[in-house]
């Protein structure tokens, strides 16, 4: 999506399919990290500083290549059509909505992003929202009401769909694909959009990469890190799954060979995380000091730019903080939250091990065991005796 201004232009239009009739979609449900705070003032309780362990890259893990040809732009659609429809769906497809909702008063942590202005972004009761599947998902779960504006799912490639028996579809669908042919029934026209594919060919050139086992920042040095074993026979990286998978595993198998907070082990850290960071570059147009000009200049887009891959990472990773978040005990106070993690007053939390009603948090901790070996949800990064000042 590197080009993805050029869309948006009179040959653009004409030339891009029907893509530019369902990205927006996509854009407007790309949000980043939740960011907020929730008391303010001075706190003298004991405080856990948790973070969700490698988010961002043990979403990324998670990610599948998109399946065109299963591809649905929708109209309006009621709430209980579009669950009955497509909940099974959400998780394992490229689904972004506008949605018009509300949520019970007794919701202490709503999961639907509003946008304010261009930096704000808030988690009210009620409103419009552009948001994900994901974020539709657990909103349901928490008993919201909601009305589906528009929309478009795009299921994962690996997804059996059974030829779409399993799908309902509603009398609203609209699938810009359908093409009339002479007696009168419909059929789908395949598309598909080049510029996905350069995904995963970076990926397989990745893998195949020997400068990363082979630096000579080495030293001759690769220590195992003592609080996260891990056992090469059962990560083997060419086993099985997508590209994305494989490099996110590849990369954590490398990292955890070094010391935590060595050079070496905080380079893999910063390869991995740099995927998603690639993958939003320059979505939202931001400025940022250019050392060339000397002055503040717009982050272009780069190869690796795509709002469907950006959009599904960052919203799984606000849905399992934000489930988390929502199964606190009431007397147990959250101050606040930063992307993947949160600070509160509850002890021993990294210590859940999630059921499958906790659809999030336990699709979180299985692909943390696929990836590590050892299955987890929650660390804790900083406590503190005094209190805080927030």
């Amino acid at each position: 999506m590197k080009d993805l201004s050029k869309v948006f232009t009179p040959t653009g239009v004409e030339l891009a399919g029907d893509l530019p009739f369902y990205i927006s979609y996509f854009l407007g449900s790309y949000h980043g990290g939740r960011n907020e705070s929730f008391i303010y003032g001075i706190v003298r309780e004991t405080v856990y500083d948790y973070d969700l362990p490698g988010a961002y890259p043990t979403a990324m893990s998670l990610l599948d290549y998109p399946d065109w040809n299963g591809k649905e732009v929708f109209l309006e659609m009621s709430g209980e059509d579009f669950m009955h429809n497509y909940k099974n769906f959400l998780f394992k497809s490229y689904t972004a909505l506008k949605v018009e909702f509300k949520f019970p008063e007794t919701v202490q942590y709503p999961t639907l992003p509003v946008r304010l202005n261009e930096s704000s972004i808030i988690y009210p009761l009620s409103g419009v929202s552009y948001c994900t599947g994901h974020e539709i998902l657990l909103a349901s779960k928490l008993n919201c009401e909601f009305k589906v504006l528009g929309g478009v799912f795009i299921p994962f490639k690996n997804l059996k769909l059974h030829n779409k028996h399993d799908i309902k579809t509603s009398k609203h669908v609209v699938d810009r694909l359908l093409k009339e042919t002479s007696d009168g029934k419909q059929k789908v026209v395949e598309i598909r959009n080049p510029l996905f594919d350069v995904l995963e060919n970076h990926y397989s050139m990745l893998l195949n990469d020997s400068t990363l086992n082979d630096s000579p920042l080495n030293n001759g040095k690769k220590l195992q890190s003592n609080n996260m074993k891990v056992n090469e026979t059962s990560l083997n990286t060419k086993s099985r799954g997508t590209n994305f998978f494989k490099t996110v595993k590849k990369l954590v198998v490398e990292r955890n060979k070094y010391e935590k907070g060595s050079y070496m082990n905080q380079l893999y850290k910063f390869l991995a995380n740099s995927g998603i960071g690639q993958m939003a570059r320059g979505l939202n147009r931001k400025k940022a000091f250019d050392t060339k000009s000397l002055k503040p200049e717009v982050i272009t887009a780069g190869d690796l730019i795509s709002p469907l891959y950006a959009g599904w990472i960052t919203s799984y990773i606000r849905c399992t903080l934000t489930e988390i978040m929502n199964n606190s005990p009431e007397d147990q106070k959250i101050f606040s939250c930063t992307t993947d993690g949160f600070i509160s007053t509850q002890k021993g939390l990294e210590l859940i091990e999630p059921v499958e009603e906790d659809f999030f948090s336990y699709q979180y901790y299985k692909a943390r065991e696929n990836l590590t070996g050892k299955g987890e949800l929650l660390e804790v990064k900083h406590f503190d005796v005094k209190g805080l000042l927030s």
